[in-house]
């Protein structure tokens, strides 16, 4: 067993969301080149019908916040880790320096429960990227930790011109709910996927 998959509490993960606060919607976070962005991994409540569970979140929301950086920007990242087990972050797509890549045991130690990581996270490229843990995904990803960043192109004429431009997440969801045979989903089954959509 690869060491970073051990760290997680003797009885399986936490599931009561009792006292924590509400996971907020996403807000888009425009930040300039040489900007520092505080990012909090922390378990949430989210509704999800008529039931409450506990999920995890970056700076309280699912996903978390949509950063919009300038083409050639670089920002100082960093991440305090208040969630169930180590975590580090993945700049998917992204071409940065390997150190600050996010993968654990090969360009970084995993960040501890109650620990901190600086990343300088770079933008070379114009285009609509994701970000999110690469430690235990079928928890962390699936409980909500993931987030899109746009790139917005230096060259004006990039893109062809539109009228709105929105950044979408989708995800899908699975539960079992009681009676349902074991078979069924035995916890939240997201998979994210960043994507772009604009009206004309």
């Amino acid at each position: 067993m690869q060491p970073h998959l051990d760290h997680h509490p003797p009885d399986g993960f936490p599931t009561d969301p009792s006292g924590l606060p509400e996971a907020g919607r996403p807000r888009q976070l425009e930040l300039a080149d040489g900007d520092t962005l505080k990012l909090r991994i922390a378990p949430a409540a989210k509704a999800l019908g008529d039931t409450t569970v506990r999920m995890l979140a970056y700076n309280g929301s699912i996903p978390g916040p949509t950063l919009k950086v300038r083409q050639g920007s670089e920002l100082v990242v960093q991440v305090e880790n208040q969630g169930d087990l180590e975590a580090t972050v993945h700049w998917h797509g992204l071409r940065l320096e390997n150190r600050y890549d996010g993968v654990p045991h090969d360009t970084q130690a995993p960040i501890p429960v109650g620990g901190e990581f600086t990343y300088r996270v770079q933008f070379p490229d114009a285009g609509l990227y994701w970000y999110h843990p690469h430690i235990r995904e079928d928890y962390t990803q699936e409980l909500g930790l993931y987030g899109n960043i746009l790139v917005v192109p230096s060259d004006p004429g990039y893109w062809p011109p539109v009228d709105r431009e929105l950044v979408l997440t989708w995800t899908t969801c699975c539960w079992r709910t009681a009676g349902s045979p074991r078979s069924a989903a035995p916890r939240p089954a997201t998979r994210p996927w960043g994507g772009s959509a604009t009206s004309f």
